[in-house]
């Protein structure tokens, strides 16, 4: 296992923090649970585009930051929030997710 990170530096307002126009939230335990097509919008949040899961989603990084929080659903309609980071010079991203049942790894990325 190892760990990556970088200087964050903010960016202008109205500019993504990463340039992901198509990528790709996984949402995982011991297999794929979840698996949205997204891209990050001017205002720094997941714009959930179609394909992939059809379970809600919601997400944002913080422009002064980096912390990725993302909320999403299953069809029991039980909401789950994760939180991780983005590295801009990656353009990804990667952070996890707790319940009292379960618990997994979040990854973004192209």
């Amino acid at each position: 296992m190892f760990t990556l990170g970088e200087l964050w530096v903010s960016r202008a307002k109205k500019t993504p923090v990463i340039e992901l126009t198509n990528g790709t939230l996984v949402i995982s335990n011991t297999g794929v649970l979840l698996n949205f097509d997204v891209a990050v919008s001017n205002n720094n949040t997941l714009a959930k585009l179609p394909g992939g899961s059809a379970d809600s989603l919601t997400g944002s990084i913080s422009d002064k930051t980096g912390l990725l929080t993302v909320t999403f659903g299953n069809s029991n309609k039980n909401k789950t929030t994760g939180y991780g980071a983005v590295l801009q010079g990656q353009t990804n991203g990667g952070g996890y997710f707790l319940t009292s049942t379960n618990a997994g790894a979040i990854s973004l990325g192209p």
